[in-house]
């Protein structure tokens, strides 16, 4: 494979966009849980021109939220580049590298993990979560 070249995981045997296997062109990030949350801005403070960059930052990062997880409910598990979700999110790389390298650190994008049975890390660790529960409530 030929750097900047795309292929796709060999898990899911497709070629689906967003999807890719290896780039050979950079630190792509750590594993993920599904469903991603991006962090929103902190600030609280009252000056108006940066209450505006708060406003702006924390709509596209709900906007890169909700894309990320319906690309990752419709494709899988897998690496994600930011190329790929600016493009469908209709924003500039830049702009996504900027708020969702807080997910995983990645320069290039992030990896959603899959567990043991196939399923989504996050659905597993939801599913662990069901089961404590319930034996808890079973217990005396």
């Amino acid at each position: 494979m030929r750097t900047g070249e795309l292929s796709a995981s060999p898990l899911l045997g497709s070629r689906r966009p967003g999807l890719v296997w290896g780039t050979g062109n950079g630190y792509i990030g750590g594993v993920v849980n599904y469903p991603i949350s991006v962090d929103r801005d902190p600030y609280r403070g009252s000056n108006p021109r940066r209450l505006e960059k708060q406003r702006a930052y924390d709509r596209d990062a709900a906007r890169l939220e909700e894309v990320a997880n319906r690309m990752i409910e419709r494709d899988g598990p897998g690496i994600y580049l930011y190329g790929f979700i600016a493009r469908e999110a209709g924003m500039s790389e830049d702009r996504v590298r900027e708020i969702m390298f807080t997910v995983a650190g990645g320069h290039n994008g992030f990896t959603v993990g899959r567990g043991a049975d196939g399923k989504l890390l996050g659905d597993l660790e939801q599913e662990e979560r069901r089961r404590a529960e319930d034996r808890k409530e079973g217990a005396p």
